[in-house]
């Protein structure tokens, strides 16, 4: 049985996952960014199967990367070749449709190969059969790529031993699979020759689902960011859709024809007469500025947080890569009307729209994992709901908002016990992430030449001089039943006795 200690620190995990997921429902794709009859598409199948839009243009990502398998993109006048092979979690609440998305794919999926008169039945790797190297035979026997949709994402982590007795740090298995995100070249010799095979090409796409719990916890899981593991997936966190019976329709079996079409012609494509697999290349538009734009941004990002927030960085840093293997997804999807015309340069609004998908992907993440909004300059991206009623966590925002001083440093004060019977360390440094998620001001990881601990300050929003941001501050404030006038006192007071400056050497966070 559960201490009581241990059940009280589950519930405020589950509780602190819920306002982060909800933090999440606040950012999604702008759809204006899609063709109308795209969007209307998505929003139709999602009608119909009472979930939201973005999971299905989500679903919809993972399937086009397999079906144009060993497709990769060259930047013109630079040595970068990215391949499209997505790795993506659909992560939503039990009860809102995850099962009912994955039945989807599967039946476009079962379409596509009819249409293609695959006559054999899909080779399946089960867990009765779990072994890494079946998945390498599956992938050889199926000219090197391999397409994984799980209804329960841990169901294949599992399967490549990622909860080994000594976690991932430890797994061959998982060092293989991470290099397999690039489409590495792949061999296995034995001795005895048995699934022995040898690949030069991959394309592992894998697509899955989970719960917004489980989801923190495979981003979190120790050595998962050490080995890149969780940045190398998207995540999306979509917003419910609870459709009522009066509103459910029949699925728009045109939409699927089409898709189906547009999966066939683009799989033709990557067979040559001889049945053998060949490799495309796509480009990026002659005018491709937003894109230039947007990496300048996360190098500048990454300058700013290097060796400070290793999550966040990989997340950023694989991002610029993510970008251009969704830009393909989207602009063969944008084609659909056309599926065996469709151009090797990329469109620009098919750039356009994966440069925010992949924005609201890392935004997901990072929300979840409790480091609030992602933005050039550290600001809070916008408003979120936060939801406080765990009566000790809103609490112990509340004290901390109103903690004397413009910068508050969670060190000094942890030093000067001004968290004991809050969490000390943990409880402050969880204060300052729900806070900047409520945006209300912004954290920040620091580091000291010679120390290899980081020192977490927390910057409080300034009283805005425009009436209606001081309304917006005023609303947001009022979540934690602080008013603008006692907020703006604590701003103006200085720290009684405990120094938030940097003129000396910190002592350890740990």
């Amino acid at each position: 049985m559960a201490s009581p200690a241990r059940t009280a620190e589950y519930r405020k995990k589950v509780a602190d996952t819920r306002r982060n997921m909800q933090a999440c429902w606040e950012v999604d794709i702008e759809w204006n960014l899609y063709p109308q009859h795209i969007k209307k598409g998505c929003e139709q199948v999602g009608r119909a199967l009472s979930v939201p839009p973005s999971a299905v243009i989500s679903g919809l990502v993972i399937l086009i990367s397999f079906f144009i398998s060993h497709s990769e993109v060259k930047v013109e006048e630079t040595a970068w070749t990215e391949p499209v092979i997505i790795w993506l979690t659909i992560c939503m609440p039990t009860g809102c449709g995850k099962s009912s998305i994955f039945k989807y794919l599967l039946k476009l999926v079962g379409l596509t190969r009819t249409k293609l008169k695959v006559s054999n039945a899909a080779p399946s790797w089960n867990l009765d059969e779990a072994t890494f190297e079946k998945m390498g035979a599956l992938m050889n026997d199926n000219g090197g790529r391999l397409l994984g949709i799980y209804d329960e994402m841990t169901t294949f982590l599992t399967q490549i031993n990622l909860y080994k007795s000594r976690g991932q740090v430890d797994s061959h298995d998982v060092a293989v699979f991470l290099q397999l995100y690039n489409g590495q070249p792949w061999s296995r010799k034995t001795v005895t020759g048995e699934a022995n095979f040898v690949m030069e090409r991959t394309t592992l796409t894998v697509g899955g689902f989970t719960q917004p719990v489980v989801a923190r916890q495979m981003i979190e899981q120790q050595g998962s960011t050490e080995k890149g593991l969780a940045q190398r997936f998207l995540w999306m966190f979509p917003r419910p859709l609870f459709a009522r019976f009066s509103n459910l329709e029949p699925v728009d079996e045109k939409f699927v024809e089409s898709l189906v079409d547009l999966f066939a012609a683009q799989y033709q494509q990557t067979v040559t007469s001889s049945g053998a697999t060949c490799c495309r290349t796509w480009h990026l538009p002659q005018s491709y500025d937003c894109f230039v734009a947007k990496h300048d941004t996360i190098q500048q990002q990454l300058e700013r947080i290097c060796c400070q927030d290793d999550l966040i960085s990989g997340f950023l840093s694989k991002a610029k890569g993510q970008i251009l293997r969704v830009a393909v997804c989207f602009h063969v999807l944008f084609g659909i009307d056309a599926p065996h015309d469709i151009p090797s340069e990329i469109s620009t609004s098919a750039l356009q729209a994966a440069i925010n998908f992949t924005d609201v992907c890392c935004t997901h993440a990072s929300l979840i994992a409790g480091r609030g909004h992602l933005s050039e300059d550290g600001e809070a991206t916008g408003t979120v709901n936060v939801d406080c009623d765990d009566d000790q966590s809103k609490e112990t925002a509340r004290y901390t908002l109103l903690l004397p001083g413009k910068t508050l440093n969670l060190t000094a004060l942890n030093n000067a016990k001004k968290f004991r019977n809050k969490g000390n360390k943990e409880g402050g440094l969880q204060a300052f992430r729900q806070l900047e998620i409520a945006g209300l001001g912004t954290t920040e990881i620091l580091t000291i030449p010679g120390q290899k601990t980081k020192h977490y300050t927390f910057q409080k929003v300034p009283i805005p001089e425009d009436s209606n941001k001081l309304c917006e501050l005023s609303s947001k404030l009022m979540k934690y039943d602080v008013s603008v006038k006692i907020y703006a006192d604590s701003l103006a007071k200085d720290d009684a006795g405990v120094s938030t400056s940097r003129k000396r050497p910190l002592e350890s966070d740990e």
